[in-house]
């Protein structure tokens, strides 16, 4: 038995971010709230009013105070749906909730505050907050949690597949297409991309593919970036996938999922016959699927807190070749075998917050493979393709195994200063 092995190199990526206060800074897979708030009666300016941001991804919540021109900005924060109190004596409290925000962009919210003339109570603002990013010129397609939950993602192919990979979400966006080794971005090729999770590329430094696919279950959102990025995605003539994990909050949250698509549900192969050709090969889905878990929560509450997620996956082919002789099949040259791949995905995530200003995540992703041995035939690894998939001469291919063993590190710290300016 021949083994053929690909092992990708562990990266390990540590990363300051300071806040300037006159630029929005992209921050690799955290967003900024900023705005101004002034008195509904007078419409001047009002500082220090204290301002407290919650959201169900955020662990713990964020507090910061307007300045003498009544500006605020709130930055490091995980994507999700914010609601924004505002509190300040003389002034009623005011909240707003359902305030969407993306990874790696700033919205911009501002507010009046009506004065204390009639006592207090809250007011609660209902519509649609504001959600065009005002610091960024970025084009492409932010694919947040909820799409991520309700479509299902599976392609039948051989990279990627089973495992159902982030990578074919880049497919949701305007000017992508699929090509042999993973999505064509803006007309470039695949190998052209780059692909960033938790501020990490995650690119094969070998053949610049996709070297590591995290199942969707384990995203939190994804920004297809198909152009206009800035130089901190480096590195790439093509699109940029930039990924942000789950993370743990003060609630325990899981969940137990499992995906199967019968390849019975799909049409049979039609063998494309070549002129005064003998050899056909069909190439037919048996099944596909998944089943995993994932659990988050808190270890220290507002303090330190986990998220960790496992799911194997599995995919099988069918290959039938037939000979035929003046145009009739030789049913006793029929010869049929499999082509089998299993995949191990799991990640592990430690945030802890020093303080309000600074906060440490710690994540380990990977996604061990090994396909063919025994009786099936091998998936290539690059491209998807079955090695020796045309069944012709001997079966020295059988009983061949391919393994990779991407596993992943990333230590990532964010700070602010100059009160979060």
């Amino acid at each position: 038995m021949s083994i053929t092995r690909g092992l990708r190199n562990t990266g390990v990526v540590l990363a300051l971010v300071a806040i300037p206060s006159a630029s929005a800074l992209a921050q690799q897979g955290l967003g900024t709230i900023v705005g101004t708030v002034t008195d509904a009666a007078t419409k001047k300016p009002v500082g220090d009013v204290v301002v407290t941001a919650t959201a169900p991804q955020l662990p713990g919540e964020q507090i910061v105070v307007s300045d003498a021109q009544g500006q605020f900005r709130i930055p490091q924060l995980p994507a999700g749906q914010y609601t924004l109190r505002f509190e300040k004596e003389s002034f009623r409290p005011f909240s707003r909730s359902d305030i969407p925000l993306r990874i790696d962009t700033t919205v911009r919210v501002n507010t009046e505050l009506l004065p204390d003339t009639a006592g207090s109570e809250d007011i609660v603002v209902v519509g649609k907050a504001p959600t065009i990013d005002v610091g960024s010129t970025n084009v492409g397609t932010n694919i947040g949690g909820d799409f991520i939950r309700n479509i299902a993602v599976n392609r039948p192919s051989g990279r990627g597949g089973a495992a159902r990979s982030f990578e074919s979400l880049a497919e949701v966006a305007p000017g992508t297409n699929s090509d042999d080794y993973g999505v064509s971005m803006s007309g470039t090729t695949s190998p052209e991309n780059g692909f960033v999770v938790d501020g990490l590329s995650v690119n094969d430094p070998a053949f610049g593919l996709l070297g590591n696919p995290l199942s969707v279950e384990f995203v939190q959102e994804v920004n297809v970036i198909s152009g206009g990025y800035m130089p901190e995605y480096g590195r790439s003539t093509g699109g940029i996938m930039n990924v942000v994990t789950k993370r743990g909050s003060n609630e325990f949250r899981g969940s137990i999922f499992a995906n199967w698509a019968p390849g019975a549900l799909q049409s049979q192969p039609k063998a494309v016959e070549s002129a005064g050709g003998t050899l056909n090969v069909t190439n037919r889905m048996w099944q596909m699927g998944d089943v995993g878990f994932e659990l988050g929560g808190p270890i220290m509450k507002d303090k330190l807190w986990f998220y960790a997620g496992m799911a194997p996956s599995f995919q099988r082919n069918q290959l039938t070749r037939t000979i035929s002789a003046d145009g009739t099949v030789v049913d006793a040259a029929t010869i049929q075998r499999f082509a089998d791949q299993r995949t191990l995905q799991f990640i592990g995530k430690l945030t802890y917050a020093i303080n309000q200003d600074h906060s440490l995540d710690v994540s380990v992703t990977g996604a061990p493979m090994a396909s063919g041995g025994g009786d099936s035939y091998a998936f290539d690894t690059q491209s998807g393709a079955i090695r020796g998939g045309t069944l012709a001469g001997t079966d020295n291919a059988l009983a061949s195994t391919v393994r990779a063993t991407p596993i992943d590190v990333a230590l990532k710290m964010s700070n602010a200063f100059m009160d979060k300016r």
